[in-house]
């Protein structure tokens, strides 16, 4: 998708089963472009049934490192 700079799935080491999404996006346009495909609508309306609890989410913004930096993801 256009817009989307990364797309990173993360399993946590202390809670197995327990899976953390980071997502980065160009700009909070490609971010509600990106909410709105059909692949997108699918997922989500599917979750409810895959999920042992609610959805939790969480937007932020980068503090450090950049485009190029190696601590970029």
């Amino acid at each position: 998708e256009s817009g989307v700079r990364g797309y990173h799935v993360h399993e946590l080491i202390d809670q197995p089963g327990t899976f953390m999404n980071i997502e980065v996006y160009k700009d909070e346009a490609a971010f509600q472009s990106h909410l709105e495909t059909a692949h997108v609508k699918s997922f989500l309306g599917k979750l409810d049934d895959l999920l042992a609890e609610p959805l939790t989410v969480y937007q932020g913004k980068a503090l450090f490192g950049g485009e190029n930096s190696k601590a970029a993801l």
